[in-house]
């Protein structure tokens, strides 16, 4: 039942983004608001999940997945109807509030509810749907988009919303009276917040996914833009080249948790990590040996990242809640929080270069050349760290 939110909720973080040229056309956006309208949710998202996760631990899950359904709602048909750059920041502020307060109880119950290995597997699946279902709804926004406009693809997306949002109704809460903190300290909290964020698991291990946010908040803002741009192709080309991505991350995750079985994860994590690196290394091939001159040659080393990812994602996130079992909210909402400050600063970052005259592939060289390059040696430097599920 939790999978059937979280489609929703990450099909709103893409499904119109191969609109985003249109949308900047409509609303006179430049490059840095158009980044802007991406970040606006994700640092919504990030304060949230900060306040969702003590809160959770203490008053249970369930409440937050009902009110957040409701809310994501509103947010949708906020940016639906908009007529100015405010009003669709709006809309995209309280979708990001909406999404924290879903993810971090999904994330929690899968913690409350699966021991053991199962937490590879699920984590896993949740991962994979995670990379699927943004690029699916990519596909479905730009045939929506091509047939009936941008604005189209956030009614559906509303509509979609408000089902789910009675369907939340009938989840069973899963964190047991027993198990709840007795009361929340604000104060409490904000310095586990900090003993988390400043501990070795999040500084060598989590931090590997964290940085790899960089990259997933270049990629959905810069990719659209070529594929326009440079590459002449439509919403729903793009959207299908997508797939090919998704496909890749969706292979590193099953990879990662039948290698996990078997192998060490604390060489395996590295190992993933220096598929990203190669991956870079490729595009400064392909960019100025080779010449990127179609879309396959552009996305082929975003596809090693893809892979990449996937394939340290369920190792690293295992160990974060095998660390802090018995905060795993706070521990998922630090993760969440961090991630999504990162991606957005790869949005503005992005947006930043593009006002500033360079290309979408050279900027798309400046974000994962050097980061492949971080990723691998923190997950060489963490990978000691790694913590195992508690069987």
């Amino acid at each position: 039942m939790l999978t059937t939110l979280s489609v929703v909720i990450w099909a709103g973080t893409s499904i119109f983004v191969p609109g985003l040229s249109t949308i900047a056309h409509d609303l006179n956006m430049n490059g840095s608001q158009l980044s802007l309208a991406l970040t606006i949710s994700l640092f919504s998202f990030a304060v949230t999940v900060l306040l969702v996760g003590p809160l959770s631990d203490a008053w249970g899950r369930k409440k937050f997945l009902v009110f957040g359904m409701i809310l994501f709602t509103g947010g949708s048909i906020g940016c639906g109807v908009a007529q100015t750059i405010n009003c669709f920041y709006l809309g995209r502020f309280l979708q990001g509030c909406a999404m924290g307060m879903i993810k971090v109880p999904v994330m929690a119950m899968v913690r409350d509810e699966c021991p053991g290995f199962l937490a590879y597997k699920v984590f896993g699946l949740l991962g994979a749907l995670t990379a699927l279902i943004p690029v699916l709804a990519m596909l479905v926004g730009g045939l929506i988009i091509e047939c009936f406009g941008w604005r189209s693809t956030f009614i559906v997306l509303s509509v979609a919303a408000a089902g789910s949002s009675v369907f939340s109704l009938f989840i069973p809460e899963t964190l047991r009276p027993e198990d709840r903190l007795a009361h929340v300290n604000i104060s409490n909290s904000f310095a586990l917040y900090l003993k988390i964020v400043f501990s070795r698991q999040v500084l060598l291990v989590t931090s590997v996914l964290i940085f790899f946010a960089i990259f997933h908040g270049a990629y959905m803002f810069i990719t659209p833009l070529a594929f326009a741009g440079d590459f002449k192709l439509s919403p729903t080309d793009f959207a299908l080249y997508n797939i090919f991505t998704v496909g890749c991350m969706a292979l590193g995750q099953f990879a990662a948790t039948k290698a996990v079985v078997r192998f060490d994860p604390k060489k395996l994590y590295p190992g993933g990590a220096a598929i990203a690196t190669l991956g870079g290394g490729l595009f400064i091939f392909l960019k100025f040996v080779i010449g990127m001159e179609n879309a396959a040659s552009f996305m082929c080393p975003l596809m090693f990242m893809a892979f990449s990812y996937g394939f340290i994602d369920p190792i690293g996130i295992t160990s974060l809640f095998s660390r802090f079992r018995e905060t795993a909210a706070m521990a998922s909402a630090v993760f969440l929080s961090l991630f999504l400050i990162f991606q957005g600063a790869g949005s503005i970052l992005s947006g930043l270069l593009l006002d500033a005259g360079f290309s979408t592939s050279s900027t798309m060289t400046f974000v994962i050349v050097p980061l492949g390059i971080i990723l691998l040696v923190l997950a060489i430097a963490g990978r000691n760290s790694i913590h195992e599920p508690i069987l």
